[in-house]
């Protein structure tokens, strides 16, 4: 799973391909969600900017990650993946009503784990749609919280600044300035 997010934050669709495909997993688990092998060969395509390999790998992704949505309709986490396989697949009115619904399942009071990570994919949602002024807002809102117990799930630099789910906010200096504040203090000693 590491080599995969690495080959994923380094913009190497080859290597995301060749590790899901070697691997013996159909699925991957992160942070309690089972993304399947097609949703990190989508990202692959989108990364190669091949438009009809994304759409047929979201396509198989969307089929399995539904399967669980509809086993637990209160996992927000879950409906929040199938938002972002959505907005990959254009559907931009469904992708934002799951995301948006993801976020009233998993509130901050509710689960202080899940909530950034669904609020994340509401602006990834966004930014996919083309809908920079709403991710930004997303960002903005969640960046301006206090970081929960759970670090990997929050929003982070490193994430913002590597992970290609961000890339169509990447020129917009607003995403910038929030890469910024997130920044390392370093030391000038």
């Amino acid at each position: 799973m590491h080599n995969l997010i690495l080959a994923l934050w380094n913009h190497d669709p080859d290597s995301v391909s060749r590790i899901s495909g070697q691997a013996a997993e159909t699925t991957f688990v992160f942070n309690g969600v089972k993304y399947p092998k097609s949703w990190y060969e989508g990202l692959a395509a989108r990364m190669r900017g091949d438009e009809k390999g994304a759409q047929a790998a979201f396509a198989a992704a969307r089929l399995e990650v539904e399967k669980a949505v509809l086993a637990d309709a209160s996992d927000g986490r879950a409906l929040s993946l199938l938002a972002m396989i959505d907005a990959g697949l254009g559907r931009e009115h469904q992708a934002v009503q799951e995301a948006e619904h993801a976020c009233q399942l998993e509130t901050f009071e509710s689960s202080a784990v899940s909530a950034p990570i669904v609020r994340c994919n509401l602006a990834v949602v966004y930014a996919w749609n083309g809908q920079l002024d709403l991710a930004i807002s997303a960002l903005d809102q969640l960046t301006n919280r206090p970081a929960g117990s759970n670090l990997p799930a929050q929003p982070t630099y490193g994430d913002f600044r590597r992970n290609p789910l961000w890339d169509p906010l990447r020129n917009d200096p607003r995403f910038t300035a929030i890469m910024k504040r997130l920044a390392p203090v370093t030391s000038s000693e």
